[in-house]
């Protein structure tokens, strides 16, 4: 296809060139060209027919519009060099440049070196040298062609091998990193190991909790503390503890439930700052803390208490585990705890013998180990924990005798025993917690006389005695707790007569007498008293005489 430069700076055919002579009355405007002052002047170069002086310029130039709808010529001023074809936008229509295949991989940058060196020949004969090598370019352009194909998979082949070789970086990138995690990974189970915070033969197994918190807290953990920190073994130990209640076996609800209350756990906080978690500092410190509170009790298959917050939270003041169904035994590294105020393990299932070591715990105010499965004798040493304001074994399988040493607790103020297997007789001694407001020993094997020394209680305000195998009559001696709101005996052998002074304490809300073998009569003071709604009264119809008592119960208990 014949090309040539036309007026008004465009390009067309031969043939669009002929018939836009004829319409503009065969006259061609010389182009105007403005541009930067690079030294390159078009005009000069044009001869009297209005054609450049080169004919092969004029004859074979590859580049053409197709749309006749170009700029003007105040448009069509350029930062671009005089020479380069510019696509060129007006009213949101462009005329589209074309290039032929020997063009568009060649001509264009030659084109352009062409017209910047044309003044060099433009009054002398040497531009047939430029001629010449442009014609042989032309006459050889397919093997120029195929010698710029070459070039180019020779680049893109560098290219693959260059993407080649990110690709193998990467994947070196990911082997280090990978190294990276399994040397931490040895580091910090050494640690955890030489602290003794866990037992090497725990990570034998791959689900162990301590296997997943290792690899949590070595690979996954976006906090990632340093392996030799001094607040990584305690940030491990929660990690375990999570592991071993968050299990896939669950249950739907009890797994979402447990899930709320562990949401903030194993994220990039400090431990300091989990959800039931307390520190001497609010962002690092030690654990003083642990209570994890759920809204009702878990019946699932969790696991036991595990031994790794006993031994790296040696600052904790207060563990409260209750209602999360840990099962198997307190770890005997409980004792570990020397600070410990707070045990409070109720509600769950653990089992087995209570550990001894519980009476190294001297600073101890409060062990709650209710509603578990715990058997045997309660060991001698818990006696000694003389700060103890409270002691809840009561849900469990003990038995055994309550000794003589109970009276070392005399700061107690709330002690149960009730739903054991307990037996014996209750020691006098027991009188000597003057300070005790609740005494629950309630569904146990006692037997023998209710000890009149219980009259020295005198903060007393709950006594149940009821379930077991006591004998003789009431002591009169009760009628010294002057706070005595409830006072249940029933269902046990008791003979004589109601004391008249019991009866009558002013506090008192529930008498229960019912199910032995006492006798006599009810006051009318009293009956006064159950009309009022001041006391609810049960005693037996058969054998006490109640004027104010309205119906008598299958039980042979009597109501107003």
């Amino acid at each position: 296809m014949d090309h040539c430069i036309v007026a008004n700076g465009r390009e067309a055919s031969g043939r669009q060139q002929q018939d836009y002579e004829q319409q503009q009355g065969n006259s061609i405007q010389e182009p105007s060209c403005n541009s930067h002052d690079d030294g390159l002047d078009l005009d000069n170069n044009l001869n009297d027919t209005g054609k450049w002086p080169f004919p092969f310029l004029n004859e074979d130039l590859c580049c053409y519009y197709d749309s006749m709808d170009v700029a003007t010529e105040e448009e069509s001023s350029s930062d671009l060099p005089r020479g380069v074809v510019q696509q060129e936008q007006k009213n949101a229509t462009s005329a589209t440049i074309y290039f032929n295949p020997f063009c568009s991989n060649f001509a264009p940058p030659f084109f352009a070196t062409c017209l910047s060196v044309m003044p060099m020949f433009s009054n002398t004969n040497s531009y047939s040298v430029l001629k010449n090598i442009y014609r042989v370019l032309k006459q050889y352009r397919n093997i120029v062609m195929v010698g710029c194909l070459l070039v180019i998979a020779v680049f893109s082949s560098t290219a693959l091998v260059d993407n080649s070789g990110g690709r193998r970086q990467v994947a070196l990138s990911v082997t280090r990193d990978a190294d990276d995690n399994n040397t931490r990974m040895n580091m910090i189970k050494k640690n955890i190991l030489d602290s003794k915070v866990s037992y090497d033969g725990t990570f034998d197994d791959d689900d162990s909790p301590q296997s997943l918190a290792l690899e949590w807290i070595s690979k996954i953990d976006p906090l990632r503390l340093v392996p030799s920190d001094d607040y990584l073994l305690q940030r491990y130990a929660c990690a375990v503890f999570y592991f071993s209640i968050i299990e896939k076996k669950e249950i739907v609800d009890e797994e979402f439930m447990l899930r709320q209350t562990f949401q903030d756990w194993l994220t990039q906080k400090p431990v300091c700052q989990w959800s039931g978690i307390t520190c001497d500092n609010d962002e690092n410190g030690n654990i003083t803390s642990f209570a994890i509170k759920t809204e009702k009790a878990v019946q699932g298959h969790h696991q036991e208490l595990v031994r790794e917050i006993l031994i790296a939270l040696p600052e904790l003041q207060i563990l409260q585990l209750n209602n999360l169904g840990l099962k198997r035994g307190i770890p005997s590294e409980i004792g570990l705890l020397s600070k410990l105020k707070v045990l409070s393990l109720g509600n769950n299932k653990l089992s087995g013998n209570l550990p001894k070591s519980l009476g190294q715990l001297k600073q101890l105010t409060l062990l709650g180990l209710q509603n578990n499965l715990f058997h045997n004798e309660i060991p001698k040493e818990i006696w000694n924990l003389k700060e103890l304001h409270a002691l809840y074994l009561d849900g469990n399988l003990l038995t055994g005798r309550l000794p003589l040493e109970v009276e070392n607790l005399k700061n107690m103020v709330d002690f149960r025993l009730r739903d054991n297997r307990m037996n014996g007789s209750l020691p006098p001694s027991l009188g000597s917690l003057t300070g005790l407001r609740i005494l629950y020993v309630d569904n146990n094997n006692f037997h023998g006389t209710i000890p009149r020394e219980i009259g020295n209680m005198r903060e007393l305000e709950s006594l149940t005695l009821h379930d077991n195998n006591f004998v003789s009559s009431l002591p009169n001696d009760l009628g010294n707790l002057r706070n005595l709101k409830h006072l249940v005996v029933s269902k046990n052998t008791l003979t004589g007569t109601i004391p008249t002074n019991v009866v009558q304490l002013p506090t008192l809300k529930y008498l229960w007498l019912d199910h032995n073998y006492l006798v006599g009569n009810v006051p009318n003071e009293t009956c006064q008293r159950m009309k009022d709604g001041d006391i609810h009264l049960q005693i037996d119809c058969h054998s006490i005489a109640c004027e104010c008592c309205a119906e008598c119960t299958s039980d042979n208990e009597q109501k107003v």
